[in-house]
C-alpha cells in the first residue's frame, strides 16, 4: 500500500479568521459578523461537516 502526505499551512489573521493555504487553493475560514467574524468564508464546524460529506 502506498503512503500518501497532506500538507496544509495557516495564517490566523483575526480571532475570527483564518487563511489555510492546501496545495494551489486558499481557503477562508470565518464566523459570521453575528459572531465577530466578516462573513467571508464557512465557519469550522461548516467545514467539518462538508469534509463528512465530501
Amino acid at each position: 500500500m502506498s503512503l500518501a502526505t497532506f500538507k496544509v499551512s495557516a495564517q490566523s489573521e483575526n480571532q475570527a479568521r483564518t487563511v489555510v493555504q492546501a496545495r494551489d487553493f486558499e481557503i477562508i475560514v470565518d464566523e459570521p459578523k453575528d459572531l465577530g467574524g466578516t462573513d467571508q468564508g464557512p465557519n469550522p464546524v461548516e467545514y467539518v461537516l462538508a469534509a463528512m460529506g465530501g
